[in-house]
């Protein structure tokens, strides 16, 4: 499953426009790759070379993952390094990519992959400078199933935007949402309210005015959602 989004942000910190207030176009691509290899949706790790041709066909300037190894996003960076040459970053200063692992309740460890890798969340991105903060966490509301889901944001340059993935419960809508507006609560006290940020994932939550769990309701005042018509989304 994926999404791409396109969109017009107020993003001078990554337009490189003189211009005090310049507004770029901003390509946003999310992906739900299921390749745990656990899951039934698993078909032998086929979709991450999928999410390669994705990424150097549409050039997207943000990637959100969900349901991928950690090595698997280190591997898709190498697809964004092939689109922006000398914007990602190099083991010097740090590469343009970031992992939060879920959390495995029942071991106490980090949820793992089949092969032994850490199965989670992971976002990629372009800057000329990859030395901006990294955050990450796991949620305070929870299912009561074994899967403990978090978050991870970046700051795509030292002074904003900022950009964040997650993928929230899929056993419970309540419980998903209540994680949505935890995380919206976070970006918001992260950007002082003032910076520009995108989250991208698999929400679990459909728009549906006739629904509580309607999607909408996590969306901050001053944010707009745009969404695939099923459960993921940007906000």
């Amino acid at each position: 499953m994926w999404l791409l989004c396109t969109g017009l942000l107020g993003l001078t910190a990554i337009s490189h426009s003189p211009a005090a207030n310049a507004q770029t176009t901003l390509r946003v691509l999310q992906m739900n790759l299921c390749n745990s290899g656990l899951a039934g949706c698993y078909e032998g790790g086929r979709s991450i070379n999928e999410a390669y041709s994705r990424i150097t066909g549409q050039r997207p300037d943000i990637v959100t993952l969900n349901e991928i190894c950690s090595q698997d996003v280190a591997r898709l960076w190498e697809a964004m390094a092939s689109v922006w040459p000398g914007q990602v970053g190099d083991a010097t200063i740090g590469k343009t990519f970031a992992f939060a692992p879920a959390w495995n309740g029942n071991t106490n460890q980090s949820y793992k992959c089949a092969n032994g890798d850490e199965f989670g969340n992971g976002i990629i991105w372009h800057s000329p400078d990859p030395t901006g903060l990294r955050m990450s966490g796991r949620y305070a509301n929870q299912d009561s199933g074994a899967e403990k889901r978090s978050w991870q944001c970046v700051q795509i340059l030292p002074n904003g935007p900022y950009a964040c993935v997650t993928h929230l419960s899929a056993a419970s809508e309540s419980v998903a949402l209540a994680q949505c507006n935890e995380l919206m609560s976070h970006v918001v006290t992260m950007t002082s309210g003032v910076l520009p940020a995108i989250v991208g994932g698999d929400f679990n939550l459909e728009y549906d005015t006739a629904d509580p769990e309607n999607v909408q309701r996590c969306v901050p005042a001053r944010y707009y959602r745009k969404g695939d018509g099923d459960v993921q989304h940007f906000i």
